[in-house]
């Protein structure tokens, strides 16, 4: 095997195991790929960093799926610039995983409709909080969760 076939090889096997790292990271949320950190711009300019939870990866499209509440800063800083940057990291595995991409956003729409229906029921009320999220509240107990109640 020449030089470049053993390379190749290597690239391949490698980008493999990235990707069945990032597929375990969907299904397992024990994992750590589970929660990534992304990184937009803000509005001000200034990078912007969280955590989220990786809800679908997609090798055939190159693509990762997390979900947002539409009144985010994140939301805001997408639509405005789609530069996105995802750090996956495991600390037991020592293996990072960077990243960049362009976002869309689905706030409507055929793909935003079979996330919010495949959403457990608890996952739904994180997008019903009040005030919105990254919103500067005065006490700990100054926002509100919507019924819980069964539907």
């Amino acid at each position: 095997m020449d030089l470049s076939q053993a390379l190749d090889d290597t690239l391949k096997s490698t980008l493999s195991e990235a990707y069945r790292l990032i597929k375990r990271g969907v299904t397992d949320r024990r994992n750590a790929m589970h929660t990534p950190s992304v990184a937009t711009l803000g509005l001000d300019g200034r990078p912007r960093i969280r955590t989220v939870v990786l809800r679908d990866f997609d090798e055939g499209a190159g693509t990762l799926r997390f979900h947002s509440d539409r009144r985010s800063e994140k939301v805001s800083e997408l639509a405005r610039d789609p530069r996105i940057g995802v750090h996956f990291y495991d600390e037991a595995a020592k293996v990072q995983l960077r990243i960049d991409g362009s976002a869309a956003i689905h706030c409507e729409g055929i793909v935003a409709d079979a996330a919010w229906i495949a959403s457990q029921r608890m996952s739904r009320v994180c997008y019903g909080t009040d005030p919105a999220p990254g919103s500067v509240i005065e006490r700990a107990d100054a926002f509100h969760l919507p019924n819980l109640d069964p539907e």
